[in-house]
């Protein structure tokens, strides 16, 4: 995962609710914003990770949200992967997320709950969730049984946090929700650079 690969995580495409705590007046101006950033920073050829939650996760949210990255995806000549959040129909969390895939891997070129990379010889998760046990937006920790156990060695970048932790949520734990990168998806480059420093800072003590 080199170049131009990037990073972003919690998108909520016509979420009213989360378009307002944005500072949107409307869910079309929150839209049209995520939307122009994706087409800002990806050029044709780049490879877009998403890790989960693209809507509301309403039907009418889902299916607005899938429209509107496939046209991004399309115009901008980009490969998407998913890592799917609770709001994700798709997440195996969910009841018949089976009967939702085909939806989705009509627009990602991969959809999975999570996956794991290598990076100077670290490993590193890519979930939607924090670690079990990291934490939640509230006092109660949510969705635990869909949350990957830290092995106190590898790391993860993951999102649903909304920056409730600002960006490093753990020692070893990035949130790259877009409360956390100006609302811009994250070059994997940058992801390397201080996953690497913070492996070396660790290792020496």
């Amino acid at each position: 995962m080199t170049g131009n690969t990037w990073m972003t995580s919690d998108l909520h495409l016509g979420h009213r609710f989360v378009a307002e705590l944005r500072g949107f007046a409307t869910v079309d101006e929150h839209d049209a914003e995520i939307i122009g950033n994706l087409h800002a920073c990806t050029r044709s050829g780049d490879q877009l990770w998403i890790l989960g939650d693209i809507s509301s996760g309403s039907s009418t949210g889902e299916r607005h949200a899938l429209k509107l990255l496939d046209e991004y995806a399309a115009a901008r000549g980009v490969a998407m992967h998913l890592i799917t959040g609770n709001h994700d129909s798709v997440n195996p969390y969910h009841r018949d997320s089976h009967k939702h895939f085909r939806a989705f891997t009509d627009v990602f070129t991969t959809v999975q709950p999570f996956a794991r990379r290598k990076v100077a010889g670290t490993y590193v998760w890519l979930s939607h969730f924090p670690w079990f046990g990291g934490g939640d937006r509230g006092d109660v920790e949510r969705h635990s049984e869909a949350r990957l156990h830290d092995n106190g060695r590898d790391f993860l970048v993951h999102g649903h946090l909304h920056g409730a932790y600002g960006r490093w949520t753990g020692e070893r734990s990035i949130d790259v929700g877009l409360e956390n990168t100006g609302l811009r998806p994250l070059n994997w480059s940058h992801l390397v650079e201080m996953i690497s420093k913070r492996a070396e800072e660790l290792s020496n003590g």
